[in-house]
């Protein structure tokens, strides 16, 4: 059975695209002219104004512009230019996050913790600087010095923009001091209802965070996020091109429901199908209901997960049969490995369901049409 794809209707104003600062990180978009998103009082007000439209001007009391489109372009970085050389390393397949909800007189004995953005940014916050920034972590994160420290850099957009507008050269120093020598690439959001000009400039962070880690010695595990189908041919052209890159990140926070999730996580796959060698994806924001789902399908085309996940640590254990709470605790952190370390070898692929069955067609992603099935996804939804 064939699937209808969406057809793709162009703007009127979109024959201006080539003219615009971002044409050869957008390629054109109908949300053209990308121009500013508020009426009324709220118009032109750009210093309250989070959305980065082409319009975007603000200046000081000099009248000097501070911030504008063209700037906002100019501090990030594109995908062309970025360069990852990663180390051989090992993820498990389980990385607790919020460790810190433990209590004080609890320890993990664990190889590998994620470190979740507030912590990272509390450690680089704190003032005066502690003397020994990876015993205050580790302290915190209630962990043993032995543990590799995997900060994952996804949340909240004002936490994000925070991170954004520190001195990174700090952050990056502060980090290191802190014994955290992982990163994951920050989710600066991509939003389908938000103007190209947005979404490319949010992209561009994130490359341009990459660049800077990777330059100060971190082990940078970019996170694979895209606006269009143009944009996950390009990832793996890019993958192609960085040939030491093997493992990557993706965040479906904002795709928690099984319709978009798998959408998503499609096109996670196709990205994956194009790289000619065996990848493992660090997995953010899938419940415990969906890992032996995806890591069957990870397995299929050769790929392998790790699942990001504070679950088993911020939804209290229910204490029974004689455990205390330690203990239980302990318990859902076994449950929760164990399905990560599970899968179902005959399970049927869950978007294929009701739908009749589709199959790849192995070309390159040169090959394939540019007709794109899940742009409906993302004009009813954030994606990361």
């Amino acid at each position: 059975m064939t699937l209808a794809l969406p057809v793709r209707q162009p703007s009127l104003w979109e024959g201006g695209c080539r003219d615009c600062l971002a044409y050869d990180a957008c390629g054109g978009s109908e949300s053209a002219p990308c121009t500013c998103v508020h009426t009324g009082s709220r118009q032109y007000d750009c210093r309250r104004c989070s959305v980065v439209c082409t319009e975007r001007s603000v200046t000081d009391g000099d009248g000097r512009v501070t911030d504008s489109f063209r700037r906002q372009l100019q501090e990030g970085l594109g995908l062309n230019a970025l360069r990852i050389r990663q180390p051989a390393f090992a993820l498990p397949p389980l990385l607790l996050t919020r460790t810190d909800c433990l209590p004080p007189d609890q320890r993990l004995t664990l190889g590998c913790v994620g470190v979740h953005l507030r912590a990272v940014l509390s450690a680089v916050r704190v003032t005066p600087e502690p003397k020994s920034p990876a015993v205050t972590i580790r302290s915190r994160l209630r962990t043993n010095e032995n543990a590799r420290l995997v900060g994952i850099l996804n949340g909240h957009d004002d936490l994000l923009e925070s991170l954004w507008q520190l001195d990174r050269r700090l952050v990056l120093r502060r980090l290191r001091a802190a014994h955290i020598d992982v990163l994951t690439g920050p989710t600066y959001s991509v939003y389908g209802d938000s103007p190209a000009s947005h979404n490319v400039t949010m992209l561009l962070r994130h490359h341009r965070f990459c660049a800077e880690a990777c330059a100060a010695g971190f082990v940078v595990i970019p996170n694979i996020y895209w606006r269009s189908r143009a944009d996950r041919m390009e990832w793996a052209t890019w993958l192609g091109r960085n040939p030491t890159v093997h493992t990557i990140a993706r965040d479906f926070s904002r795709t928690k429901q099984a319709s978009p999730f798998w959408m998503e996580f499609d096109g996670l796959l196709e990205i994956l199908e194009a790289i000619p060698r065996s990848m493992r994806v660090l997995l953010m924001g899938v419940g415990v209901q969906k890992m032996a789902d995806t890591c069957w399908a990870l397995e299929r085309i050769g790929a392998s997960a790790s699942f990001v996940s504070p679950q088993a640590l911020v939804a209290p254990p229910v204490v029974s049969g004689g455990l205390d709470r330690p203990a239980a605790i302990l318990e859902r952190i076994e449950e929760y490995h164990l399905m990560a370390n599970t899968h179902r070898a005959l399970l049927a692929r869950p978007w294929d369901q009701g739908t009749g069955h589709h199959e790849r067609s192995g070309r390159s992603p040169r090959e394939l049409p540019l007709a794109d099935p899940y742009l409906l996804a993302t004009r009813t939804g954030g994606t990361r």
